[in-house]
């Protein structure tokens, strides 16, 4: 019984470090603002010039759907839909291009089993996400995984694919819980100011 015990064990903890992925993780080409002017012609539109750094994050998502920010919660990355950050680069290129190099993220790292979803990366040109403004999002990868004894990894350049070349091209909205606080506070602004 014991030996049946331990052969299970055995086999369970092997075929939990397969659920681990590797991954070379980058942006090769830069990115621009397209709210500032024509680019990539003047140099001062893209966004390592532009705000001084950026921010890049790759992301683990359960279903292949890139989710806008979560602007309310910023203690996780802002993500939403049981999406989690797996890593983060503010990079300080003039470009705001950067390179994360290759990675092993573990399912023991980030509690869920990662290779029952997808990854993909997205940019934004600050130190965090502000409503408005304008990030950029890979194209989603179904990452291999971890092969201890072949740990070739799976490249994602955030600069090809899905991202419309390498502009900053998707609005950062707010969720509908921050548009609601946001008009509950109008609201009672109007009601204050009839009042007065």
């Amino acid at each position: 019984m014991l030996k049946k015990m331990i052969v299970s064990a055995v086999a369970l903890s092997a075929t939990l470090a397969y659920g681990d992925i590797n991954i070379n993780w980058f942006g090769s080409v830069g990115f621009f603002d397209n709210g500032t002017g024509p680019a990539p012609a003047d140099p001062g539109d893209y966004i390592g010039s532009v705000f001084g750094s950026a921010t890049a994050q790759l992301i683990w998502s359960p279903d292949a759907i890139v989710d806008n920010f979560d602007l309310a919660n910023g203690a996780n990355g802002w993500v939403a839909n049981g999406e989690i950050v797996l890593n983060t680069i503010t990079a300080n290129a003039p470009y705001g291009d950067f390179d994360g190099g290759v990675s092993l993220y573990t399912d023991a790292a980030f509690g869920v089993t990662l290779d029952q979803g997808f990854v993909y990366s997205r940019i934004f040109g600050s130190a965090a996400p502000i409503a408005g403004e304008y990030f950029s999002a890979s194209a989603v990868l179904n990452p291999a995984l971890y092969d201890a004894g072949n740990p070739a990894a799976d490249f994602l350049d955030h600069n090809t694919g899905a991202a419309v070349g390498d502009e900053l091209n998707i609005q950062i909205v707010p969720e509908p819980s921050i548009l609601a606080f946001l008009g509950l506070g109008g609201l009672v602004m109007a009601i204050r100011r009839v009042r007065k």
